[in-house]
């Protein structure tokens, strides 16, 4: 198995939507609202990996499966 490479100290908002698997405008509001650390250089948006890491980490985990939606509630197709 290859050694994934190292994470970035800072990276575009591309890099971290791709790394972290979340949209752009989630990543965007985040950022707005202070909850990760952004800086500006020129025109790119740059986001602390570390900080973005650790915002994730904060999360509550999902202990338990989503409750199936019962035939009723589904509707027709």
């Amino acid at each position: 198995m290859t050694p994934l490479p190292p994470m970035p100290l800072y990276d575009s908002i591309r890099g971290t939507i791709e790394r972290f698997g979340i949209g752009d405008t989630k990543l965007r509001e985040l950022a707005a609202a202070g909850v990760v650390e952004s800086r500006k250089f020129g025109k790119k948006v740059l986001i602390s990996q570390a900080s973005m890491l650790a915002h994730l980490q904060s999360l509550p985990a999902r202990v338990s499966a989503p409750k199936p939606i019962e035939r009723a509630e589904r509707g027709r197709f």
